[in-house]
């Protein structure tokens, strides 16, 4: 089946790639942003802080595909985190609150992670929110509406640059801990007006943003276990079939996702970049650093079934072979730890991007210790239907997780024909997805007014 460019672009999703060994900690070093944004550079001496302190903020204005302004209130923290081989380093979050909403204790937070899918820093949320981007950022422009589907319900939003300050896409632990951090910080910056650890947390995120969003549930209760978190829910995830994935990836139409995670992996391992440049050729080289410097969708159009045997010296089976490479996925797969909040999953039966395989096993590792699964295969979607048809079914169950239901105990695993029939579909599409975006492109209030009740402070 054919799949257009723009449709790779949008839906595309995160990958572990070759790489080194780990190096011995040292602090990350935290560069201006490549756009010359100083907001971006922590003072000194932020290391010391305790992780998700705030560093600096600032309000900011959202917009809809860089076009019309958010009538939202909306804010930038750069705050305090912790890097993938455990080193401090700082990154921003963008937090927004419905329009009208005064400070509310009992208010949810939701982190919502986009799918980034990129080792270029400025392809991250926190610029590509803003207006006056260019195309080339259209992907990480269009998840404003799933926050306006937040915004709309009286929901706090979180929305974290996870890859840090140096876009180290494919590092999940350094993913997880950047979530949490950023709702830290959140539920510590007084405009937001949250019930601080009290405060009850969902989080929430697709394909590359299902990557961080499960890194940040298996991170949580040993990083942050004062969080109150209810539940998170992810489509289109990222399993523990490296091997499968990678190899998937390889020469087909999302052979991108496989090249910038080396190029963002190698931020992440500072040895990788060396191992790399000792197999990779000279197209192999300018290649990894072109990719710092691109988005997904114009990765994807440049990288276009690109075979990662011509870029390097060796094919790409003996590189995974290599123990180096093999130390490296180990430490960053998925599926380490268990969640000890409730989780919802979805994905397409024939996913073409993440096969199901590897998430099959991931949750089946997670239910045999303990955790509390609802899973949803469904047998008509692959990685682009998914994302449409399993919407409301995640939005509705994490709306009943932060009003306080408790979720089925144990893990159920459900072969569906399609995740459309799940509850809250149509209210999703309907009065919360194109109500929201309604309001939002005639530059009306984004918030729980009409069909949610007065807009200050409801959440249900």
């Amino acid at each position: 089946m054919k799949r257009s460019l723009a449709t790779a672009a949008l839906l595309t999703a995160w990958v572990v790639t070759a790489a080194a060994g780990l190096v011995p900690a040292q602090a990350t070093p935290a560069p201006a942003s490549s756009s010359g944004d100083a907001f971006y550079t922590p003072p000194a001496g932020y290391e010391s802080a305790a992780p998700g302190t705030i560093l600096k903020s600032r309000e900011t204005q959202a917009s809809l595909f860089s076009l019309v302004p958010q009538r939202a209130q909306a804010w930038q923290l750069l705050y305090r985190t912790t890097d993938q081989l455990g080193n401090p380093e700082a990154t921003v979050s963008t937090v927004l609150l419905p329009a009208g909403a005064t400070p509310d204790p009992k208010r949810p937070l939701v982190s919502y992670q986009y799918a980034t899918d990129s080792a270029d820093p400025d392809c991250a949320p926190s610029r590509t929110i803003t207006a006056g981007n260019p195309i080339t950022t259209i992907a990480g422009q269009a998840e404003i509406l799933l926050v306006n589907a937040l915004l709309v319900k009286g929901y706090a939003v979180s929305i974290p640059d996870y890859e840090g300050p140096n876009a180290a896409f494919g590092a999940t632990r350094q993913a997880g801990q950047a979530v949490l951090d950023g709702i830290r910080a959140a539920e510590g910056f007084t405009p937001l007006g949250l019930g601080g650890k009290q405060t009850p947390v969902g989080m929430f995120g697709y394909s590359g943003g299902a990557v961080a969003t499960n890194g940040a549930a298996e991170a949580q209760p040993a990083y942050a276990p004062e969080l109150t978190i209810r539940g998170s829910a992810a489509g289109g995830s990222l399993g523990n079939d490296f091997p499968g994935v990678i190899t998937n990836f390889n020469g087909g139409p999302f052979a991108s996702l496989a090249a910038s995670a080396i190029a963002g992996l190698s931020e992440a391992y500072p040895a990788i970049t060396d191992v790399l440049l000792q197999y990779a050729n000279d197209k192999g080289k300018k290649a990894i650093e072109s990719l710092k410097h691109m988005c997904v969708t114009e990765a994807a159009l440049n990288f276009l079934f690109a075979n990662i045997d011509t870029f390097t010296t060796v094919p790409l089976a003996q590189l995974l072979a290599l123990p180096e490479v093999k130390q490296v996925i180990a430490d960053d797969s998925p599926g380490q730890h268990t969640p000890a909040a409730p989780m919802y999953l979805y994905h397409g039966v024939f996913d073409e991007v993440l096969p199901i395989k590897g998430v099959d096993s991931m949750v089946q590792n997670f239910c045999a210790n303990g955790a509390t699964i609802t899973y949803n295969r469904d047998l008509l979607a692959e990685h682009g239907i998914a994302l449409l048809t399993g919407v409301g079914g995640a939005l509705s169950w994490l709306d009943d997780r932060l009003d306080g239901q408790a979720p089925n105990p144990g893990c159920h695993t459900s072969t569906v024909l399609s995740d459309i029939f799940q509850p809250g579909t149509a209210e999703a599409f309907g009065s919360r997805l194109i109500y929201a975006n309604f309001l939002s492109l005639l530059g009306l209030p984004v918030g729980p007014a009409g069909l949610y009740g007065p807009p200050a402070n409801a959440t249900s």
